[in-house]
């Protein structure tokens, strides 16, 4: 009889968890779909421009510190 209660009793959790996780979904995509996407998307793509930018700025520089500290071919 233990043994029906400890099931029950995780099946019960199992759907409890799963309505709660489904709730929270619903409700953080609703609070997501109010913002106003125009000035987000905008936003967003200037901060990916600046960011690639300085991604290549620091491409360079390891590309220079490479070559600093490559050891020197000697003259043939």
């Amino acid at each position: 009889m233990f043994e029906f209660f400890l099931f029950m009793l995780i099946v019960l959790g199992f759907i409890a968890g799963s309505s709660f996780v489904y709730v929270l979904t619903i409700r953080m995509s609703k609070r997501l779909d109010t913002r106003p996407t125009q000035p987000m998307d905008s936003l967003l793509r200037e901060e990916i421009e600046s960011l690639t930018v300085r991604l290549g700025r620091v491409e360079d520089e390891l590309e220079f510190y490479k070559r600093l500290q490559a050891p020197e071919e000697p003259d043939s």
